[in-house]
C-alpha cells in the first residue's frame, strides 16, 4: 500500500469570475430605466476555437522570449506572451510584458484595462486605480469603469468610499447585477455574510441564470460552514455557464477537501478542456490522479506544469512527494527537492521539505523492472522445444 501523503491545497477563487475587460469607448452605454440581465460580453465563453496543446505553447513562450531578448521593441511578442501568462494566471509576467508593449506604443484601451485588472489581481492597487481614474475622466458616464473603481477600493478596505460608488449605480440603475456582486463581495471582505448573502438573493431573484451570482454565493455558504448549499450554488453556476472556470474550480476544491477525488478528477479536465493553461487544474489534476493511483496522469499534469513554467517551485515539490511516495523512485525525489529549494530562498529549515528529502536520501535506488518476453519469441520456443 502506497503511502498516504498530505498534498498541497489552494484556497477558493474569493474574487469570483475574472472576466476580460470590455473597452468604455466601445461599449454600449446602460440607461438607468434598463434591466441588465448578464449580457453575453460579461459571460463569454472561455472555450478556445484552436486549443494549442502544451507543447505547442512552451515552443512560443520560450520562441517569443527569446525573440525579446534579441528586439526589445517587438511589442507583437511582448503582447503574446502577456496573453499566454495571464491565461497561466503568471501575473507579474504578464504585466511586465504589458508594461515594456506600452513603453513601445501606448496600449490599445482593451489592453490598458487587461493591464488595470491585472494590477488589481496582483494587489498593485494604486497602479490600477491610475488607470481606472484616467478612464473616468474620459469616460465619466461609464458605470463599468465606476464599478471597478469601487473595486480596487474594497481591495485597498476603504469599504466605506466602495459601497458608495456601489450604492450610487443600484440608485442609478436598482437592477444592476454587477453593482450587486460588488456590494456583496463589500460585505463579504467586512465577513458580514448575512449581509453579502441577501445582497446576492437579491442579484439572484433578478437574473436567476447568472453564473456569477451563484459562484458567489457558493463562497458566502462555504465562509458560513454550509457545504450542501455551497456546493449546490457551485454546481448551480457550473450549469448556468458550463464555460466558466472559476466556479468549477470551486467546486471541485469543495470535492478534493471532502477527498472526492473522482468527482474532482472529472471538473478539473474540463476546466482543461476550457483553459489547457490553467495550472491550478493542472496541479489540483494532479493531486487527485495521484491519490486515485492514477500515477501516469498525475505525473503528465506535473510535467506540463514544468513545461509551461519551468521554475514553478509548487510543481517541483509535488513531482518530488510523487517521486517518493507513488513512484519510490529516491534518487529523482532528491533532485526535485533540491531545486525545490533552490528556487525556494529563505525557506525555514523546518519545512517539511527537508524531513523528506533525509528520508529520500536514504532510499535505494529504483531497480528498472525487467522487460516483457517478447510473444512471438516464447511461442517458437515452445515449438521447437528449445
Amino acid at each position: 500500500m502506497k503511502k498516504t501523503t498530505a498534498w498541497i491545497v489552494l484556497p477558493l477563487f474569493l474574487g469570483g469570475c475574472k472576466l476580460l475587460p470590455t473597452s468604455p469607448s466601445g461599449a454600449q452605454k446602460v440607461e438607468s430605466n434598463t434591466k441588465i440581465v448578464a449580457p453575453d460580453q460579461f459571460q463569454p465563453s472561455q472555450r478556445r476555437s484552436h486549443k494549442e496543446s502544451i507543447s505547442e505553447v512552451a515552443y512560443q513562450l520560450k520562441f517569443r522570449s527569446q525573440q525579446v531578448l534579441d528586439d526589445p521593441s517587438d511589442q507583437k511578442s511582448h503582447l503574446l506572451l502577456a496573453s499566454y501568462y495571464a491565461r497561466m494566471n503568471k501575473n507579474k509576467e504578464a504585466i511586465k510584458h504589458l508594461e515594456q508593449a506600452n513603453l513601445i506604443k501606448p496600449l490599445k484601451e482593451e489592453d490598458q484595462l487587461t493591464l488595470a485588472h491585472l494590477y488589481a489581481d496582483s494587489n498593485r492597487l494604486n497602479d490600477a486605480m491610475s488607470i481606472y481614474k484616467r478612464f473616468f475622466k474620459q469616460y465619466p458616464d461609464d458605470w463599468k469603469v465606476k464599478n471597478d473603481i469601487a473595486n480596487v477600493y474594497r481591495k485597498q478596505r476603504e469599504f466605506s468610499k466602495a459601497q458608495d460608488i456601489a450604492e450610487q449605480l443600484l440608485k442609478e440603475n436598482k437592477d444592476n447585477i454587477f453593482a450587486m456582486h460588488t456590494l456583496a463581495n463589500i460585505y463579504y471582505d467586512q465577513r458580514k455574510y448575512d449581509l453579502a448573502e441577501l445582497t446576492l438573493q437579491r442579484a439572484r431573484k433578478l437574473n436567476p441564470k447568472n453564473a456569477e451570482t451563484w459562484n458567489q454565493l457558493g463562497l458566502v455558504y462555504a465562509k458560513k460552514a454550509m457545504r450542501d448549499e455551497s456546493q449546490r450554488s457551485f454546481l448551480a453556476a457550473t450549469e448556468q455557464n458550463p464555460q466558466l472556470i472559476e466556479p468549477k474550480l470551486n467546486l471541485a476544491q469543495n470535492y478534493i477537501e471532502h477527498y472526492d477525488f473522482n468527482n474532482a478528477v472529472k471538473l478539473y479536465k474540463d476546466i482543461l478542456e476550457i483553459e489547457p493553461l490553467n495550472l491550478t487544474a493542472n496541479y489540483h489534476l494532479g493531486v487527485s490522479s495521484a491519490s486515485l493511483g492514477l500515477d501516469e496522469q498525475a505525473e503528465e499534469h506535473f510535467t506540463n506544469i514544468l513545461k509551461l513554467d519551468p521554475t514553478n517551485a509548487q510543481a517541483m515539490y509535488a513531482m518530488g512527494i510523487f517521486s517518493q511516495y507513488n513512484v519510490q523512485d529516491g534518487q529523482k525525489a532528491v533532485k526535485y527537492y533540491e531545486r525545490f529549494i533552490a528556487l525556494s530562498p529563505g525557506l525555514s529549515k523546518r519545512h517539511e521539505v527537508f524531513n523528506h528529502l533525509k528520508f529520500a536520501q536514504k532510499m535505494p535506488p529504483k531497480v528498472a523492472p525487467a522487460p516483457a518476453p517478447d510473444a512471438s519469441n516464447a511461442a517458437k520456443s515452445k515449438e521447437t522445444g528449445k
